[in-house]
């Protein structure tokens, strides 16, 4: 079986600050790193600046792996999908 590589996924989702995020994250990459040789990057973006800041990625194809997306709202999944 072929050994897994050290890997680090950048994710962005739309939120508020949250107590303790840096403990949370420190945590759950534990775990991660532990089970799939992966850390996390999970960037809370806040919720009114994160479409723009979404599509700002997206247009000057800055690499990402993960970002919330909905078809409601300034989200709009459909044409980033297509993007």
């Amino acid at each position: 079986q072929e050994e897994l590589k050290n890997v680090t996924l950048n994710c962005y989702y739309p939120n508020s600050v949250v107590p303790n995020f840096d403990k949370i994250m420190e945590e759950v990459n534990k775990i991660t790193q532990e089970k799939i040789k992966a850390k996390i990057n999970f960037n809370l973006i806040d919720m009114a600046a994160f479409p723009q800041k979404l599509n700002m990625m997206i247009a000057s194809a800055e690499p990402f792996d993960v970002a919330f997306s909905a078809y409601w709202g300034d989200f709009n999944f459909y044409q980033n999908a297509a993007k």
